[in-house]
């Protein structure tokens, strides 16, 4: 699976992650994505996304959003989240 983010509206009332996800089966599924952003342990959001997986590479997406009291990166003050992205069929884990 390839993973890949785009921060919205960061400086508005309501920041929001986009996640993106590619990922390739070798057969057609019914999966679900399930997007977890952490501070430390602590779970900030999560977002899940049902999807009909084709055979082969697909792109899904899944956002995050209403993100508030998100602090942003800097030098002076580096704020770091764990994102932990996870793609299950069947009540298994694929990636």
């Amino acid at each position: 699976m390839d993973l890949w983010a785009q921060s919205l509206d960061v400086l508005s009332r309501q920041p929001s992650l986009e996640v993106f996800a590619e990922i390739e089966t070798d057969q057609p599924r019914q999966a679900v994505l399930t997007v977890r952003l952490f501070i430390g342990s602590k779970l900030v959001q999560q977002s899940s996304v049902s999807a009909s997986l084709p055979r082969g590479r697909s792109t899904v997406n899944a956002q995050l959003t209403s993100l508030r009291g998100i602090q942003l990166w800097c030098p002076d003050n580096p704020h770091l989240y764990n994102l932990v992205v996870e793609v299950t069929a069947e009540r298994r884990l694929l990636d």
